[in-house]
C-alpha cells in the first residue's frame, strides 16, 4: 500500500497543477462534450441536445440538468434512438451521460 502510495506521489509530483488542468480539458475535450441545461423544464433540454446533435464531434455527450425528472426523459430519448445512457448525481446538479456511437434515427 505504502509503495503504491509513493510511485502515485512521484508520479504525479512530475507535473504542475496547471499542467494536469490542461491535460484533463484535453482528455475531456477530446471524448465528450457538455450541454449546460440547468433549470430548464421539458422539452427545453430535449430542444437543446437535438440541436447540438446536429453538429456535435465527439462520441460522448453530458447534459448537465437540473431534476431527476428531466435527466429521466433524456435517457428514454437516448435509449429510444439505440445510444447508451446514464444519470449521474453531482451535489444539486444530475448528468446524463450518452454514448452517442450509436445513434440513429434522431431528427
Amino acid at each position: 500500500m505504502a509503495v503504491c502510495f509513493y510511485l502515485f506521489y512521484v508520479i504525479s509530483s512530475r507535473i504542475t497543477i496547471v499542467e494536469r488542468k490542461e491535460v484533463a480539458d484535453k482528455v475531456l475535450n477530446d471524448n465528450e462534450e457538455r450541454i449546460i441545461a440547468k433549470g430548464l423544464r421539458m422539452p427545453g433540454p430535449l430542444l437543446v441536445v437535438k440541436k447540438k446533435l446536429e453538429t456535435v464531434q465527439s462520441r460522448h455527450l453530458r447534459v448537465i440538468v437540473s431534476s431527476n425528472d428531466v435527466a429521466e426523459e433524456l435517457v428514454k430519448f437516448f435509449e429510444d434512438h439505440h445510444a447508451v445512457a446514464e444519470i449521474d448525481r453531482a451535489g444539486d446538479d444530475f448528468h446524463v451521460v450518452a454514448d452517442i456511437t450509436n445513434l440513429r434515427g434522431v431528427e
